[in-house]
């Protein structure tokens, strides 16, 4: 079960983090770096209303902002910017599958990224649903079977018998489908009947068993 978690935890917050757009001063202008902002985009053919910038005071980043975060009135980026959130880093290393309960909490839709003490980017709380996280649940899903197939095998003639008459019809049909034949006491090799077996077959099993799921 311990590769099937680990390939789980395979998939880490670098793979779904975007990169600044830029940084600007709190200080400048709000408008001025929003004509900025705009001309970046235009430049790198960057969807404008997908793209975070930074906001420094000298050298240090003290907030972040999207482009629906400037309105018409000329105001300092200080006023415009919103403040770093700690709870909302994350670093580039932590694997999806925390990040996902992490976030749940958290009452926001854009997360920083951090790598050697550095904001490299940000995620959406969206990058989350996609390829990654469900490709690190599919492996959860196979550290699960694989977990109620090693207790189905601890005594598989017991367990085969344990389905009802359609479920075993229907594992020896693909038994012999797939090539396998009885032994000489006209009985299935039983380890290969449970390997055979759904997951909702193997789990009705390990229920039987008295195992809590």
């Amino acid at each position: 079960m311990s590769g099937f978690l680990e390939m789980a935890r395979l998939f880490k917050v670098e793979d779904i983090c975007h990169k600044f757009l830029a940084s600007y001063n709190y200080e400048e202008r709000s408008l001025q770096v929003l004509d900025n902002f705009n001309k970046l985009c235009i430049e790198n053919d960057l969807d404008n209303m997908t793209q975070i910038a930074l906001i420094k005071n000298r050298e240090k980043v003290v907030g972040w902002f999207g482009i629906e975060w400037i309105e018409e009135d000329d105001k300092e980026m200080a006023e415009v910017m919103e403040p770093i959130n700690l709870e909302a880093i994350f670093s580039a290393e932590t694997d999806i599958l925390t990040v996902v309960e992490k976030v749940s909490t958290l009452k926001q839709n854009v997360f920083i990224v951090n790598k050697g003490n550095q904001l490299i980017g940000f995620f959406f709380y969206t990058d989350l649903l996609g390829n990654p996280l469900c490709l690190s649940i599919l492996a959860l899903l196979m550290a699960f079977e694989k977990s109620c197939l090693d207790i189905c095998l601890i005594n598989p003639k017991v367990n085969f018998n344990r389905l009802d008459k359609s479920a075993r019809n229907n594992v020896m049909g693909k038994y012999f489908k797939m090539g396998f034949i009885l032994k000489d006491n006209n009985e299935p090799i039983y380890s290969k009947t449970m390997e055979i077996c759904s997951l909702k077959e193997k789990v009705e099993v390990v229920q039987e068993n008295g195992t809590q799921i």
